[in-house]
């Protein structure tokens, strides 16, 4: 029964009494894990060290991702040129990848997540781990184990085909996402590796910053029924940014304002867009000016966004309203 099964607690106030209250799995949690994997191999595999640099592009060239896993002597050695952090390195050989995903399942954020509660930690290890990420390897090993026998019966009289490791099976899941992603635009295959959760990922990672830092990119919606699961999936998502090296501190700036790969935003009844986005997006997009007046909001001839007089436009918070009054309306 999975809804015996606990990944994460709530804490909170009753008559000054300070209660505890476990949070069961739903299904947004399973989508969560399936975005924190498919995150974790971006950033290992096709992520561009220099993404935060004004004027870079996120992802390497497809090509040379190929190149990289080609060349890596095991998977271990991709993270020494990836933009994961150098403290998430320290694991047992052929491990790191796996001491990666735990990282992402885990956490103490004590971050407020409405109704008065607090989301004390989370632990989405058995989800991430024995539900999705072992049983991937299995459904590689398998694929692999039968295309090592075909090979064995062309050749009569070779030994038995040796047993697939984990660092084999996770190569081989690799180089078929990127194969997948290369005809991804053009064909769709239900049975690929290249799945409907890494086409969201690439559509959020391939993205550009101009010469004054502003990203141009795509937004992907997902539509989450609880409050707390809602606000358990955004502390999760954006806890993994950083930990992915998603959320660039290294010149100095704290982990609010830091530079961060895309915004995780939760959208309940009493969200503030003005209050509730990544202070990174605020202060770079001046979009506490864009949201708390009633200006015109538009682009100009050269696609950058600016207040415009003479338009009889709605302004952004008329349109957020319009879309939500829409949204409502199609629920």
């Amino acid at each position: 029964d999975r809804k015996r099964f606990e990944v994460g607690k709530l804490e909170y106030k009753q008559k000054r009494v300070l209660c505890s209250e476990p949070i069961t799995v739903q299904d947004g949690h399973l989508f969560m894990c399936d975005y924190l994997l498919s995150l974790a191999y971006f950033a290992l595999v096709r992520v561009c060290v220099e993404w935060h640099q004004p004027g870079a592009a996120m992802l390497l060239d497809l090509d040379v991702s190929l190149s990289r896993l080609k060349d890596a002597k095991s998977i271990d050695e991709l993270f020494g040129d990836s933009v994961v952090p150098a403290e998430e390195l320290s694991a047992p050989a052929g491990t790191r990848f796996r001491t990666l995903l735990r990282h992402l399942a885990v956490g103490q954020p004590g971050l407020a997540c409405g109704n008065g509660k607090t989301l004390k930690s989370y632990n989405m290890s058995q989800l991430l781990i024995s539900h999705l990420y072992d049983k991937e390897l299995a459904r590689a090993t398998k694929e692999m184990e039968a295309l090592r026998e075909d090979g064995v019966e062309e050749d009569d009289g070779e030994a038995p085909a040796q047993q697939v490791n984990e660092d084999e099976a996770l190569r081989y899941i690799f180089k078929q996402k990127l194969e997948g992603e290369r005809t991804a635009k053009t064909s769709t295959d239900e049975e690929g590796w290249f799945t409907e959760t890494d086409r969201n990922v690439l559509a959020l990672l391939d993205q550009r910053r101009d010469g004054g830092g502003r990203i141009w990119g795509q937004m992907i919606l997902m539509r989450v029924y609880e409050n707390q699961e809602n606000m358990t999936m955004q502390t999760v998502l954006r806890d993994a940014l950083g930990k992915l090296g998603l959320v660039q501190t290294d010149g100095g700036s704290d982990g609010d304002s830091a530079p961060r790969a895309f915004s995780v935003l939760s959208d309940i009844t009493d969200t503030k867009i003005a209050e509730a986005i990544e202070p990174y997006f605020l202060e770079q997009f001046d979009l506490n000016r864009a949201l708390g007046s009633d200006e015109i909001w538009g682009f100009d001839r050269n696609g950058e966004v600016c207040c415009k007089t003479d338009s009889p436009s709605r302004t952004l918070q008329q349109i957020f309203g319009r879309k939500l009054a829409s949204y409502q309306r199609e629920s």
